[in-house]
């Protein structure tokens, strides 16, 4: 109690305590409450204490006391118990720079306390706080590893190996995990003393801290220590003798994680534990379900290829150990053949047959050994149950998995096995997965049809034979590939030759695991060959050896190759043929028959033994399987086996002969004789197998000969052309070879339909185009009238053209594209093309150019090879110069008068035919350029670009040849109908419409240049002005896709056009209209691709483009197109992109100053565009404040842009023909209005520049405009004048007003008030008197005066003395009300304020008599009475109420300076009502306000200095009344 009331007498002298000295006496009565051992009080301590520590208040000194006192309830009642642990983590969580050494060791001793409570909610909590506390201290070691060595405390342990230095965590969780290896094994700890812990839970803390931080540990030598030297013993013991299931089953899984990552830190303490796993596996060991464990572990184990090398290289390769795995894999040769019984050996493998007198539930019910099913336990089902099954073969969930129970598992007697399958499978798939990449060539680049083919190929073996349709679709699909693959097979790459690779280390060791581990793998393979297997686990084993001989065999590993080999062909061929199978260098195998089955077996063939013997010679759908694993492998191996080719094809000859016979008797009959479905499920996968195998043989022998055939006729071919200048007709030969090779390939794909040997034809016929190349590099010169059965040859490479087209009006150029047959006989074809676009173009005959140029075509539009496709449309370039460089001299033109009479593409076809045997250079010219034309739309980017750059090149070089007519003609023919094309282009499904910018963007430059170069030839004639119109109407088209990028390209190249064409004499025919036009109805602004956001270039290209036409329009601008103009480049202004990295603050953006220029530009011609030109410039002024929710406006101010359009404004003004118009005034009042934007807008937070602020500069601006004789010259009608005296008056009220409350800095506000100050007094002298005109109405002066009144207060006045909107002006002052006596701020521009009443005063007082000084002070008198009335009833009714108070200074100041203004004024008498008595007319404004004055002085009684200045204004008042 004394505490509590010592923390509450803390607490009231909070500000006299130090934070210290409370926090640790505010803790004593929570702690003394936790000691009373009286569970109210404590629950109230721990409570306290607990609030604390999450919201971090304790002092880092007292959190001994704290866990002391934590320590002293946790024996307590259970729900002070449960605070205590809640308090826990946030303890760790918020403390963790302290909670070090012991107190880290409290904590834990606090955790084991609670864990050892009798409440399992306590001691389950408890668990998982240990748990947290734990993986705690090694987060700490992680955090203190990544500090550098300055930051961290360094201490010494001792351990066997002598001491290490290590830091402030490690050194505690050494000590804690050290502990906790002691406790688990039940020895005495060292730092926690009284600690309890059992075997069970403690492997389970090891195993949560190894599985989350294992990396930590294997980084830290004094960890990995302590596990080397406690805990390895202690699982060495737990695995040697009896222990409990749950203690075996966390201690296999420790190892699981051990293992793997400190193997090479542990290599003694690894090879014993392992050591004894392997010792384990034998029955006389250790009972199964550990020897289960042990087997799930090294399936684990297998999944790791890298870890298996890792124990090779430590153990295997090392003589001075033992042999690890070698000893594994021997001892699953011992396992496998265990029980010859449970797994059904037998001579053969059989498939399981299932029980159909029981339903598929209870059969399920049985096989899972469920727990409270009517049946027999599982052990004793599976006894009668022979074979593996996944249906009673395998677990849901592994026994090392099943941690929370106490007891083992029921487990199939077959569940052993399954294990040594699965092992033997993970084995062989690891060394697959890691060398058979290995083996590709360089250049080998799967792709990913290849990769599927691949990977169905494998799933071959996989597939099961319940369905035997779709086995035999896969079957087939994978022999087609095989045959499309077989053609130009390529050797795989032996690993072991790569010597320079990083991995070739990683190579050689599996090498060796290969070669040392073979026979094990094969005898325990072999084993389960002959068991009884159902479909999965046999497929599975049969991809297991199909992998494992792969590898063997691109390493050339050759016995182990064989053996394997050797085992498939024995298990391919029915069982009466076995013994005659051998092997390269060895015997044969032992003649074994049916009938030796092992007694194991008898029970189950007994009753079918009769039924068999008929089938000895019978294939089985297995028999086929392995046989089909052999033909994948002879694929897969085939440039490498050599003589064990012997093993294939001998097992094919055993394989035949055995189908010859099983087709002797009748499937049906055999399907009747055998009444179970089991047997009707077999022979339906027996057919669908011998179906595949037989067509697979077929396909194989048939392409072997076809191909050889076709090498045959190769070599002869190659005799013929190596001796050819020694025949006596060497043409006539050559053409007999031409004309058989055309034949042979003309069959080929006239049977490749009905044989079906795609692959072989594909390798005939790249024969057959090699021959016609050797023959065109030895004799190509000498071919004269062969050329067209070359050109036939090289066609042969792509799919018929003879086809009837579906689209009936398609082109000749269309219809010349062709899809090639394949990738390689396209490269194969074109390698003879190459050669006679380069040696033999001047051999060719005028006839076979057209050919050609088909055939160029056809390669350049093929999209099976892309680089053939570029180098074909390169080749174009080729026959062009050839063409252009004929024996005809230079003068000629190119197209001559035929080719001109062409209308269309198609009269250039039927113009070739009427040619055909003498086509004139004219004639392929244009028929070149339209193939390249139409290849320019090719879906293909690379393609099109290409063709447009090899089009346009032709032009250039040949441009001196065309003339007018002939550039009229090609820009008809070929360059607008290109437009059209890129207007709306074919792309294909998924394709891009961006690429068919980048094409349009070329043909647009290209034509653009490619008119600039022909303008002065077509401009001696009249079609310059058509195709003119015709590129405008295109390329508006084109405009229409809204790309800016292709927006760009247009106007920049039509700018270039329009100032060639005025460069160009004879061109006046050009019409300017349809450029307007389309200058007009275009504005490129956005992107509805959204390829680009930044539109600056395109808006940049658009302007300069009616700079040019700007130039050339021959009558200057009307008042549309003005309008037009200034509406586009304002837009222009507003749209266009913000600049990366820039600011239009300080400079304008290039969009600006270039319209700025643009605009200067423009003659000031008439009234109208004068008008719009000012406009546009003065709504830039006032861009900066316009309030736009376009995104572009995000980052632009157009603070730049404003200055110069102020700056461009004044020169206007003071130009001579800005004063010659009619309407100055209409004009001036467009200015001035945008002026007062800036000005309104002065503290409004815009951004601002380094120069003068943009308000300082409109203002000067302003009055630079707006002097006497400007105002004296203005014309106009009355409406002009009166806007523009209402926007002087406008921006005069914002000269004077000012929102300071936007203003943080007084400093500025006084400087920039007297700016205002100054710029005011030149607005006054220049718009007084002349505001006073009888044409101005008086609402312009009256708000002129209301402003001056409003910006004049100094002080805000009482509401009810203003008058009402429905009341005099003077009404207010007649009003009553209660006064005020807070103090009033004055007005922040006190000095602008009193310039004002100065002012005001000036307005109200006598000058020279005039009407225009007379109306003023006839509305400023008014104002004048109420301003002074203001001050005065404001000190009426409020100085009463300040008693002893003296009034506040300002006002004070401000009634002092109004009361000698108001005595020192001779106001104008017409503007002050008559007043009878009163002797002076100009002092008649003191009578109006006698009254307040009057009532001043009895307020101002305790106010003597203010009582004798109001005696003074009574004196004077007096005075004007008569009194002396």
């Amino acid at each position: 109690m004394q505490a509590a009331e010592k923390s509450l007498s803390d607490l009231k002298a909070l500000p006299n305590t130090s934070e210290a000295q409370l926090a640790a006496d505010f803790l004593k009565p929570f702690a003394l409450a936790c000691g009373t051992k009286n569970p109210k009080v404590a629950a109230s301590g721990v409570t306290g204490l607990l609030r604390l520590v999450v919201f971090n208040g304790l002092p880092s000194d007292s959190l001994r006391d704290v866990l002391q006192a934590f320590q002293e309830c946790a024996t307590l009642s259970y729900d002070v118990q449960l605070k205590v642990l809640q308090a826990l983590p946030s303890l760790w969580q918020n403390y963790a720079e302290s909670l070090k050494g012991k107190l880290l060791v409290f904590a834990f001793q606090v955790c084991f306390t609670l864990h050892g409570s009798k409440t399992a909610v306590v001691s389950n909590t408890a668990a998982a706080s240990l748990q947290q506390l734990l993986a705690f201290a090694f987060e700490n070691v992680a955090a203190e590893d990544g500090l550098p060595s300055s930051n961290k405390t360094q201490v010494t342990i001792s351990t066997q190996d002598g001491p290490i230095a290590v830091h402030q965590a490690a050194s505690d969780a050494y000590y804690l995990l050290n502990d906790i290896c002691l406790l688990t094994e039940g020895s005495r700890p060292q730092t926690l003393h009284d600690a309890r812990l059992t075997p069970e839970f403690g492997l389970e803390l090891l195993e949560s801290l190894l599985t989350v931080h294992i990396d930590t540990v294997a980084k830290h030598p004094e960890f990995v220590h302590m596990i080397r030297t406690r805990l390895i013993p202690f699982i060495i013991k737990v695995l040697s003798e009896k222990s409990s299931y749950n203690v075996t089953v966390r201690t296999f899984r420790l190892l699981r994680l051990l293992v793997p990552k400190l193997l090479p830190a542990m290599i003694a303490e690894t090879q014993m534990a392992m050591s004894l796993l392997n010792h384990l596996l034998d029955a006389s060991s250790s009972v199964t379900w550990k020897r289960v464990l042990c087997l799930e572990l090294w399936r684990d184990i297998h999944d790791d290829p890298t870890l298996i090398r890792n124990v090779y290289t430590h153990f295997d390769q090392v003589k001075e150990n033992k042999s690890l795995l070698g000893d594994h894999l021997s001892s699953l040769v011992r396992l496998a053949a265990e029980k010859p019984a449970v797994i059904g050996l037998g001579q053969r493998s059989s498939g399981y047959e299932a029980d159909h007198s029981l339903p598929a539930e209870q059969l399920a019910v049985e096989a899972g050994g469920l727990s409270g099913a009517i049946s027999l336990p599982a052990d004793e089902m599976n006894l009668n149950k022979q074979g593996l099954n996944a249906k009673w073969s395998s677990v849901r969930t592994s026994c090392i998995d099943q941690v929370d129970k106490t007891e083992p598992p029921v487990l199939p007697a077959t569940y052993l096995y399954s294990l040594v399958l699965t092992i033997i499978n993970r084995f062989s798939d690891g060394l697959a997965k890691f060398l058979l990449p290995f083996t590709l060539q360089p250049d080998e680049k799967p792709k990913r049809k290849q990769k599927s083919v691949l990977k169905q190929q494998n799933q071959d073996i996989l597939s099961s034979t319940d369905h035997h349709k779709d086995l035999t679709k896969v079957s087939t699909t994978a022999q087609s590939s095989n045959a499309s693959n077989s053609s130009g097979k390529k050797i795989p790459v032996n690993p072991l030759q790569l010597k320079d690779h990083e991995e070739f280390e990683q190579i050689r060791i599996s090498a060796l695991v290969v070669e040392h581990c073979w026979p094990a793998l094969l005898a325990t393979s072999s084993t389960f060959l002959n068991a009884s297997l159902d479909s999965e686990y046999y497929h599975a084993l049969i991809r297991s050896i199909q992998r494992f001989t792969q590898v063997a065999g691109v390493l050339d590993l050759e016995t182990p190759r064989d053996a394997f080999l050797t085992t498939l062909a024995k298990h391919a061929m029915p069982s009466a043929t076995i013994g005659s199978i051998k092997t390269p260098g060895t015997g044969s195998f032992p003649n074994q028959q049916i009938n030796d089955v092992p007694d194991g077996d008898e029970t189950k063939h007994g009753e079918k033994r009769d039924r068999e013997s008929h089938f000895d010679l019978d294939m089985t759908s297995r028999n086929l399987l392995c046989l089909r694993a052999l033909l994948n492998l002879g694929t897969a191996l085939g440039p490498v086996l050599h003589h064990s080719w012997a093993i294939v094809f001998h097992c094919l000859h055993q394989v035949d002969v055995a189908l010859i016979a099983s087709q002797q008797r009748s499937i049906t009959q055999a399907a009747v004789d055998r009444s179970d479905e089991s047997d009707t499920h077999e022979i339906d996968d027996l057919r669908a197998e011998k179906s595949a195998i037989e067509v697979a043989v077929a396909r194989l022998f048939e392409t072997e000969v076809r191909i050889s055939a076709a090498r045959n006729l190769d070599g002869m071919i190659n005799r013929i052309t190596s001796s050819v200048r020694d025949i006596i007709s060497p043409t006539d030969t050559i053409r007999q070879c031409l004309d058989a090779l055309s034949s042979a390939v003309s069959y080929l794909w006239r049977s490749a339909e009905t044989k079906g040997g795609l692959g072989c034809s594909l390798e005939i016929h790249s024969i057959a185009l090699e021959s016609l190349l050797s023959i065109l590099e030895r004799s190509g010169d000498t071919l004269q009238f062969s050329w067209e059965i070359v050109f036939s040859i090289i066609n042969s490479a792509f799919q018929s053209r003879d086809q009837p087209v579906a689209d009936g009006g398609q082109s000749h150029f269309e219809k010349a594209a062709s899809a090639s047959r394949s990738s390689k006989l396209a490269r194969s074809a074109f390698s003879s093309l190459h050669l006679i676009c380069s040696d033999f173009l001047g051999a060719l005959p005028n006839r076979c150019f057209s050919m050609l140029l088909d055939t160029l075509h056809c390669f350049s539009s093929q999209s099976e090879d892309f680089n053939t496709s570029l180098t074909s449309v390169a080749l174009f370039r080729n026959v062009a110069d050839f063409l252009q460089q004929g024996d005809e001299p230079e003068s000629r033109l190119l197209v001559d008068e035929e080719v001109l009479r062409c209308t269309l593409k198609d009269d250039l076809v039927h113009l070739i035919d009427a040619q055909a045997d003498d086509i004139s250079t004219s004639v392929l010219w244009m028929c070149l350029v339209l193939h390249l034309a139409h290849l320019s739309t090719d879906s293909r980017v690379e393609i099109r670009n290409s063709a447009l750059h090899t089009l346009f090149g032709i032009f250039d070089t040949c441009a001196g040849r065309l003339d007018a007519v002939a550039w009229a003609m090609c820009f008809r023919l070929v360059f607008a109908q290109l437009l059209s094309a890129m207007v709306h282009p074919k792309t294909q499904a998924g394709g891009d419409l961006r690429n068919w910018d980048d094409t349009s963007i070329v043909l647009v430059r290209s034509i653009s240049v490619t008119f600039n170069q022909s303008l002065a030839t077509m401009s001696e004639h009249q079609s310059v002005a058509s195709v003119w119109d015709e590129m405008l109407a295109r390329f508006a088209l084109l405009l229409n896709r809204y790309s800016l990028s292709l927006s760009r390209a247009i106007f920049s190249g039509l700018a270039d056009n329009l100032a060639e064409i005025e460069r160009t004499p004879g061109t006046k025919t050009v019409s300017l209209d349809a450029a307007w036009a389309l200058w007009v109805d275009n504005i490129p602004t956005s992107d509805a691709l959204q390829k680009s956001t930044d539109n600056n270039g395109a808006l940049t290209a658009y302007v300069r483009y009616i700079r040019q036409l700007h130039q050339m329009l021959p009558r200057g601008l009307n008042a549309n197109q003005a309008g037009a103009l200034m509406e586009k480049l304002k837009i222009c202004i507003i749209e266009s992109t913000p600049v990366a990295y820039g600011s239009d603050v300080d400079e304008m953006t290039e969009m600006q100053s270039l319209v700025l220029e643009t605009i200067n530009l423009v003659p000031l011609s008439t009234e109208d565009v004068l008008t719009q030109l000012v406009k546009i410039i003065s709504s830039f002024v006032s861009l900066p404040f316009q309030a736009d929710d376009n995104k572009t406006r995000k980052s632009k101010t157009y603070i730049a842009l404003s200055k110069a359009s102020m700056r461009l404004l004044d020169n206007l003004a003071n130009q001579q023909s800005f004063n010659d118009h009619a309407s100055t005034s209409h004009l001036l009042g467009l200015m001035i209005r945008e002026l007062e934007v800036p000005i309104r807008h002065q503290y409004k937070g815009q951004r601002e520049g380094k120069g003068e602020s943009t308000w300082k500069k409109a203002t000067s601006t302003f009055l630079s405009i707006l002097d006497a004789e400007m105002l004296g010259k203005c014309t106009g009608d009355g409406k002009d004048k009166q806007s523009m005296w209402e926007a002087i008056v406008s921006i005069g009220d914002a000269i004077m007003a000012a929102d300071t409350d936007s203003c943080d800095l007084s400093s500025a506000i006084h400087a920039d008030q007297a700016f205002d100050i100054e710029s005011f007094s030149q607005l006054q002298k220049v718009i007084i008197p002349s505001l006073g005109s009888p044409s101005i109405p008086d609402k312009i002066r009256r708000r002129y005066i209301a402003s001056i009144f409003q910006h004049s207060l100094i002080h805000e006045p009482h509401p009810d003395d203003l008058a009402r909107p429905d009341q005099e002006l003077l009404d207010g002052l007649r009003s009553h009300h209660v006064g005020r006596v807070q103090d009033l701020p004055p007005n922040r521009r006190s000095k602008m304020a009193y310039v004002l009443v100065d002012h005001l005063f000036d307005l109200a007082a006598v000058h020279d008599g005039s009407v225009q000084r007379v109306r003023l002070a006839q509305i400023a008198a008014p104002y004048l009475i109420l301003r002074v009335g203001l001050v005065l009833k404001a000190y009426v009714y409020d100085q009463p109420l300040r008693g002893l108070m003296p009034q506040p200074l300002s006002q004070k100041m401000e009634m002092h300076y109004v009361l000698e203004k108001l005595m020192e004024l001779d106001s104008e008498p017409k503007a002050i009502p008559e007043t009878s008595g009163v002797q002076s007319e100009y002092k008649k404004h003191l009578f109006l306000l006698f009254g307040l004055v009057t009532r001043a002085m009895r307020a101002a009684r305790r106010d003597e200095e203010m009582r004798d200045k109001l005696m003074k204004v009574l004196d004077v008042m007096g005075w004007i009344l008569g009194f002396d």
